[in-house]
């Protein structure tokens, strides 16, 4: 904008489109952080189907911290697939490889597979969970077992 009345005013205007859009997107935020404290039991508007429709169409939750969360997880993820090629498989060990001295204990990586299994499980059961489909499909692409350990 060059600071002109009228360029001023067509930017309000587009302002104004998105006004319902981003009240509705606020509103998911808002009950599903109260989805996420309700205790069973009680009902609220943000069913896990809705959250499930939401999840699978990649809804940003929590856009502030996204992309520090998104860093961290494909960092782990990083971490993983070159576990991966190294044993040829994504069961990580929690002290560490007993073949090879050289290899530090995996206690943070294997902790981390385990939230991606739980964070699994909760799809699985149509919960809130930070397991987006694009996550899935890398997981799996590397072949993530979901079986439990």
């Amino acid at each position: 904008s060059t600071g002109t009345d009228e360029e001023d005013d067509d930017d309000d205007e587009e302002d104004d489109d998105l006004c319902p859009l981003g009240n509705w997107v606020n509103n998911q935020r808002t009950e599903y952080r109260v989805y996420q404290k309700r205790t069973k039991g009680k009902a609220g508007p943000l069913t896990p189907e809705r959250i499930a429709k939401l999840n699978a169409i990649d809804f940003q939750w929590n856009p502030g911290k996204q992309a520090e969360y998104d860093n961290a997880w494909n960092t782990m993820f990083q971490e993983l697939v070159d576990f991966q090629q190294k044993y040829n498989t994504t069961k990580v060990p929690k002290l560490g490889c007993k073949d090879d001295k050289n290899d530090p204990p995996f206690r943070k990586l294997f902790g981390w597979i385990e939230g991606q299994l739980a964070a699994y499980n909760k799809l699985m059961r149509n919960q809130p969970t930070s397991l987006t489909p694009d996550r899935l499909r890398r997981l799996e692409s590397i072949g993530m077992s979901w079986n439990t350990r």
